[in-house]
């Protein structure tokens, strides 16, 4: 009877682990060609908001357009994921909208190969008025373009993230609180 219970436990295992492995991989298929923005703002406060990528491909200039939500102006950007430090990053604000484009002047032959497919790649630091209330950044008129071949991929998702905010439902409250000790329990 033992011997059963064993080799019926390590059966469910198996499963278990074998749907965990289905998860993950479909996840990863899911994440393809996505952007998350991270804020850490709070209101009165200097911050910044990270701009994630993860998709399959390392891109060598991409150019976008980003809303920022109110009470909120910028104070500059960095790239933080380039292989070579030869990236530059341009941006102009016109009625609330700030065209982003980054690009590099050497290009492969000299060393730089792309933006990283999967991690942090861009650094808004930002000063949030003293009535900020956290919100969305929009991302929107988004143009990755590889090196190897000029090709521009332009189907990206975004993902907006607002630290604390658990069950993603854009509002930090005790549902964030209590999701978080279900996680724990």
């Amino acid at each position: 009877m033992k011997q059963n219970n064993q080799s019926s436990w390590a059966e469910r295992l198996r499963k278990i682990s074998a749907l965990c492995l289905m998860l993950v991989a479909s996840a990863n298929l899911w994440a393809a060609n996505e952007l998350t923005v991270k804020p850490d703002v709070k209101a009165g406060q200097t911050g910044t908001i990270t701009i994630a990528l993860d998709n399959a491909t390392d891109y060598t200039a991409f150019q976008m357009e980003i809303t920022l939500p109110e009470g909120l102006s910028i104070d500059g950007m960095e790239i933080v994921s380039a292989v070579d430090a030869d990236h530059n990053v341009a941006y102009n604000t016109v009625d609330g909208v700030t065209k982003v484009v980054a690009y590099s002047f050497d290009g492969v032959s000299n060393g730089n190969e792309a933006f990283k497919a999967t991690g942090d790649f861009l650094t808004i630091s930002v000063t949030a008025a003293a009535d900020y209330e956290p919100a969305d950044v929009e991302v929107s008129g988004i143009i990755f373009v590889t090196q190897s071949d000029l090709s521009a991929v332009t189907d990206f998702s975004v993902v907006n993230e607002q630290m604390g905010d658990v069950n993603g439902d854009g509002v930090i409250d005790m549902k964030d609180a209590m999701a978080i000790v279900k996680i724990y329990i």
